[in-house]
């Protein structure tokens, strides 16, 4: 399965969607009934959302696997605009756990390079997302990022966006907050119980409760917090998704 190509005159518009880790991408998935296709040997989700056709993929945690997915499905699927969906940690007092932040900015903070959104049907654009090659927990960073109107933090968005900018494609993020990264402090250890690629370790997952007892409540609210932004970025995007108005295809467009 191929669906690569110049867009001809007649194909349906079509939208790419991306997920760091499977679990953020799932309530996507699952709203839309998406089917599961091999493409080149990784797994997508593809179905459509009315008129739009859709291709979705969970690209792994960070800003090298972010980039090198989204890559591979630019390289390999023809597409008219991608999304990011997903979790992001709250910066802004006023973004409480599980608010959406669909942001007209995001800023590689490796790189001080901003990249630009497009609005993608009723859903507004609003703020400045920051995307870090690694987790941020120093205070005295988040509070200069805060203080540089830095409303929430991830690590892929940026990724993604610079693919979209390399082939001329507009791109839109829907994040939701799943934590405070200026409240409690997550313990490290929490960050190994997903494997590079996102997917839940749960050998990891067991040794972790085995070793910390007391965590397992902080754990398990973390967890439901998690799963509650998910579902409000994929619902987010799902709306915008329904209300976009898709540009009619160039008439002189070549198949």
């Amino acid at each position: 399965m191929r669906i690569a190509g110049p867009r001809p005159s007649d194909r349906p518009h079509r939208v790419a969607v991306a997920a760091a880790m499977p679990s953020e991408l799932r309530p996507f998935t699952t709203a839309l009934r998406l089917r599961r296709h091999h493409l080149d040997g990784r797994t997508v989700h593809i179905g459509t959302v009315g008129a739009t056709e859709i291709v979705a993929v969970s690209t792994g945690i960070g800003t090298a696997a972010a980039a090198a997915a989204t890559a591979w499905l630019l390289d390999a699927v023809t597409v008219d605009h991608v999304i990011m969906i997903g979790v992001a940690g709250g910066l802004a007092p006023d973004l409480p756990v599980r608010a959406l932040l669909v942001p007209h900015t995001v800023r590689h903070e490796g790189t001080g390079v901003d990249h630009h959104a497009t609005a993608l049907g009723d859903e507004s654009l609003d703020g400045v997302l920051g995307t870090s090659d690694v987790l941020i927990t120093d205070a005295d960073r988040l509070a200069r990022l805060a203080a540089g109107g830095v409303r929430a933090v991830d690590m892929e968005t940026a990724a993604l966006a610079a693919e979209a900018h390399r082939r001329d494609l507009p791109w839109t993020a829907f994040r939701a907050v799943s934590d405070s990264v200026t409240g409690e402090p997550v313990d490290e250890a929490i960050l190994g119980l997903t494997r590079p690629d996102g997917s839940a370790d749960p050998a990891a997952a067991l040794r972790f409760v085995l070793r910390r007892p007391g965590q397992i409540p902080r754990l398990a609210r973390l967890g439901a917090d998690a799963q509650a932004a998910s579902r409000a970025a994929s619902d987010a995007a799902i709306r915008a998704l329904r209300t976009a108005r898709p540009a009619r295809p160039d008439p002189a467009a070549r198949p």
